[in-house]
């Protein structure tokens, strides 16, 4: 009966992100409490993760609009229209938020 070996949880998607990316490496150290990184990977993004969900009977999620704004650093750039049924209260949430957890803009 060895040590016991040390269990790396995490509760954000850019942690979690971080630790299926390394896994590998900390395997080495830890237990990584972690599912495979293909399956964070496709679950991680909310327009994945929607796609995902729609697929099983019963399994219910909002409404979603998604936004490009990869383009939003032109000068001619503008959003796309939100549709006139998407009304208020509503939550704006990057699509991954992991890639989010690592921008650098004013304001942040």
């Amino acid at each position: 009966q060895g040590a016991p070996q040390l269990l790396l949880v995490a509760n954000t998607d850019w942690r979690i992100q971080v630790m299926v990316d390394h896994r590998e490496e900390l395997e080495k150290h830890y237990l990584v409490a972690a599912p495979p990184k293909r399956v964070v990977d496709r679950v991680s993004d909310k327009r994945e993760f929607a796609r995902i969900a729609a697929t099983v009977p019963g399994m219910l999620t909002p409404s979603t609009l998604y936004q490009d704004f990869s383009g939003a650093d032109e000068p001619d750039w503008t959003p796309e229209p939100v549709p006139p049924e998407v009304g208020f209260p509503l939550v704006a949430k990057p699509a991954t938020s992991s890639d989010y957890e690592t921008l650098v803009f004013p304001g942040r």
